[in-house]
């Protein structure tokens, strides 16, 4: 199964989707600038479909992976690098024209995320916000799993 998130539509994802096995293995390759939350949101409903009806496992491939692509990854069971691998923590900004309230409650969840599913405390994370992360940054800190030497092929 290929695809781009963003450019095809939820039904070609929901017959791609019928294809996988269930207890699948799913690499999913991030190349992603992130600034797009709403793919974020097609991104994750993928996974809770194919999480609760078909038990599959999610493997990221990181490449590139800012903001919300960043956090996409973390919330998989493994994350792999490789060498030239980059990621950038986008934390939501307050004071953007959204309730103080929500904005910070959003921010929250994120720090929430980020350090249960890697090595950082939420300061940490924090401080790390808007800083570039090479690949042995994203395996020191535990937002990577695993470095490897390359990711599998993909079909043509």
């Amino acid at each position: 199964m290929t695809g781009e998130f963003g450019t095809q539509t939820a039904t070609d994802f929901k017959n791609d989707l019928k294809k996988c096995e269930s207890g699948s293995e799913i690499h999913i390759r991030i190349n992603s600038v992130g600034k797009n939350v709403w793919v974020l949101t097609l991104m994750r409903a993928f996974m809770y479909f194919m999480e609760k009806y078909k038990q599959c496992r999610f493997v990221a491939e990181i490449e590139n992976a800012q903001s919300a692509a960043l956090l996409f990854a973390v919330i998989m069971h493994e994350r792999h690098v490789i060498g030239t691998s980059a990621g950038e923590i986008h934390l939501p900004e307050t004071n953007r024209g959204g309730s103080d309230e929500s904005e910070k409650s959003l921010r929250d969840d994120f720090l929430r995320i980020f350090a249960k599913r890697t090595r950082l405390r939420a300061a940490e994370v924090a401080v790390l916000n808007r800083h570039p992360l090479l690949c042995d940054d994203m395996v020191r800190d535990g937002i990577a799993t695993k470095k490897v030497k390359k990711f599998i092929v993909l079909p043509a």
